[in-house]
């Protein structure tokens, strides 16, 4: 004759027991699966973020040297504009700024020459800057130097940064080198009479009179 395992209350609770703990280990090994998935989730998305961008902070007067300004109108060219351009390779602590030649709807020339320090002394200004493309436009070089852009009439180019009304960064441009004055520890920053102001862009839209 078989026996009634249910009629044994000990049988009974251990069947029970048995349930719970094998439900036990199942949600167990669901959460670990679980934890594992989100833990893969967030190396991926941390290995997927982009690194920090570089803190912007003082500025100083750059210069373009009049051999690098010939380079980018060689022969009178195609090229009508420069492009003046921020950029950052990582192998520096600072970040430069390039320039490029283009034509009047921005199309690179394939000609970009590095702005170089005309100072060691810097500008800041407080507040949020916003960095993009800056057009000087061959007219404005050639009206800066007082004729075409050749052996003959070239000259250094110095830019000297400054902040519009809505943050963004452009420059003074000018064949005269003003250095900076002293103000007790601070650093003052003078603009020449007789500059260029280079154009933001956006939103400045391509030049309808380039020269």
């Amino acid at each position: 004759m078989k026996k009634n395992i249910l009629a044994n209350p000990f049988s009974y609770l251990l069947i029970i027991s048995l349930f719970i703990i094998s439900a036990s280990c199942n949600s167990n090994k669901k959460e670990a699966g679980k934890e594992k998935t989100d833990s893969a989730s967030t190396v991926v998305n941390e290995e997927q973020a982009p690194p920090p961008p570089k803190a912007i902070g003082s500025f100083t007067i750059l210069k373009l040297e009049k051999q690098r300004l010939l380079d980018l109108f060689p022969n009178g060219g195609d090229s009508k504009k420069l492009l003046i351009q921020f950029s950052d390779d990582g192998s520096i602590n600072f970040m430069q700024a390039v320039a490029f030649a283009a034509n009047k709807s921005n199309i690179y020339q394939n000609i970009m020459k590095t702005l170089i320090p005309a100072s060691t002394d810097s500008w800041d200004t407080t507040g949020l800057k916003i960095l993009g493309n800056n057009e000087l436009t061959k007219k404005q070089i050639k009206d800066l130097i007082g004729g075409n852009i050749n052996a003959a009439n070239v000259k250094d180019l110095y830019f000297y940064p400054i902040k519009n009304s809505i943050n963004q960064i452009y420059f003074i441009v000018s064949t005269s080198f003003v250095p900076f004055t002293t103000s007790g520890e601070i650093k003052i920053l003078g603009y020449p009479v007789d500059g260029q102001d280079t154009k933001p862009s956006p939103p400045a839209p391509p030049c309808a009179t380039c020269e």
